[in-house]
């Protein structure tokens, strides 16, 4: 494309625009036509005029060149909290020392722990001093920094607000919790613990209330999903079992029917769009279909994996589901024919441990404990997915199951757990991908959800012992 469907701006040229000018200390309008050049402007530099295919490299190289520079900052402010957790960690070590712990030291041990207290009011304020003056140089370095992109002439319509997620309230919560889910309007949560309880809270701007426990498994609810149009969920266990649950008059959950077929934990579920159709994978290294008619029964199971399911995803067609196992080098993908079968169409020699389908063009698979997420894009001639792309994230030293892989179309955001991190990446309208936060909980046994808009998220950890409630907060000018 040469030109660009808009006329110039300069009066009585009638022709669309052809050239950009990229000459530093040109006055005139960057943009011009053909006419510009006849009538002598840019005259004095018509070696920085462009034709407009250059514009759009210069827009996409640039593009790459500033999300790089976005994970580099991102890096660098993980260090930065890596140590201060540390510190934390050693000043709690150091002085947090309750009246029990004291009385339980030898004599040797409670003289040193009396001199750290006669030193702890010097050493406190030498570290508010040295941590406000540094961290005031360096704010005040970027406030300078962002003051100079904010003077760029530039439309807000075309502005991404950038944003994070932050701590809005939390709940004490001893008991470990492996999965949590929303109904449509984000009025209910469903958290499922160890042991095999349900907890039901009514959830409204960032308050919890519980409702109701539920006692019917046996073991760990790490698989939770909401049949919105039924007013049901499906629960998936360590006992093998998958549970559909129902509200009765008195506004009560109660049993509809119990999905028995698997021989092992179940470790994801998932639900299509028109809720005829339940897809579980398993620790027994089966994936199961089950469809309802007058009840749910299993109508088909796929054996293809070699190892635990670790997470599965359905395309937005529902036409292909994909999905990894445990410690095992291929990506499968499956596809629905004629027959309502799902059958084999592509196998991908790549590590998986969540993925997710972004549209029915585009995946996105995060291996265990990598630093790097990928992601594949349908080849429309050979209908093949092949790897385009991939992006530096925060990991850890171990990762549990649970805690799938969500995309949110209406915020165009991926949250992707890995390990002892929760990394949250923005994927805007031309597939470009950026580490836009990550939020390190400094424990691999974390889980949680978004709501269907994005607007919450509700965590719970080990380290803590809390349900956090994170709110999405587009971050405001210094």
């Amino acid at each position: 494309m040469n030109q660009i469907p808009i006329s110039c701006s300069i009066p009585n040229h009638n022709e669309m625009i052809s050239f950009a000018c990229f000459n530093e200390s040109c006055s005139e309008s960057r943009l011009g036509c053909f006419q510009c050049i006849q009538k002598n402007l840019h005259i004095a530099h018509q070696e920085d005029l462009r034709q407009i295919p250059y514009v759009f490299n210069i827009l996409s190289d640039t593009s790459n060149e500033c999300n790089e520079l976005i994970n580099l900052l991102n890096l660098l402010n993980g260090k930065i909290n890596r140590i201060f957790n540390q510190l934390k960690e050693n000043l709690r070590f150091q002085y947090s020392i309750t009246n029990e712990q004291w009385q339980k030291m030898n004599i040797k041990q409670m003289n040193e722990t009396i001199c750290k207290l006669i030193n702890f009011s010097k050493d406190k304020q030498k570290l508010i001093k040295l941590a406000s003056e540094n961290t005031e140089a360096l704010l005040q370095s970027f406030k300078t920094q962002i003051e100079e992109l904010i003077k760029c002439p530039e439309d807000d319509k075309f502005r991404i607000q950038p944003f994070q997620y932050q701590v809005v309230n939390s709940i004490k919560e001893n008991d470990k919790c492996y999965s949590i889910c929303f109904n449509k309007d984000s009025s209910i949560i469903i958290a499922g613990y160890m042991y095999g309880s349900i907890k039901v809270f009514d959830f409204k701007q960032g308050q919890m209330n519980l409702k109701q426990t539920l006692y019917e498994h046996k073991s760990h609810v790490g698989c939770l999903q909401f049949m919105n149009k039924q007013h049901s969920f499906i629960s998936g266990s360590n006992d093998n079992s998958i549970i559909i649950w129902k509200i009765d008059n008195l506004n009560l959950w109660q049993i509809q029917q119990k999905l028995i077929g698997h021989k092992d934990y179940i470790l994801c579920l998932l639900l299509n769009t028109n809720e005829d159709l339940i897809i579980s994978g398993s620790d027994d290294k089966s994936i199961k279909f089950w469809s309802k008619e007058k009840s749910w029964q299993c109508s088909q199971t796929l054996e293809s994996h070699q190892n635990s399911i670790r997470s599965i995803s359905l395309n937005n067609s529902q036409t292909q589901l994909i999905s990894c196992a445990y410690d095992e080098n291929q990506i499968i993908i499956s596809q629905q024919n004629q027959k309502k079968e799902w059958i084999i169409v592509q196998k991908i020699n790549q590590k998986g441990h969540r993925l997710c389908f972004i549209n029915d063009e585009l995946f996105v698979v995060q291996p265990v404990l990598s630093q790097k997420i990928y992601f594949y894009e349908l080849n429309k001639s050979t209908n093949l997915f092949n790897k385009i792309k991939e992006l530096e994230v925060q990991n850890g030293k171990d990762c549990y199951p649970y805690f799938p892989q969500q995309f949110i179309k209406k915020k165009q955001i991926l949250l992707s757990k890995n390990g002892h991190h929760v990394n949250v990446i923005r994927i805007n309208s031309t597939e470009e991908f950026q580490l836009e936060q990550f939020i390190n909980f400094g424990t691999n046994s974390l889980f949680g959800r978004l709501t269907d808009d994005g607007e919450f998220m509700v965590s719970w950890d080990d380290k803590i012992k809390q349900l956090q409630i994170f709110q999405y907060q587009e971050s405001q000018s210094l």
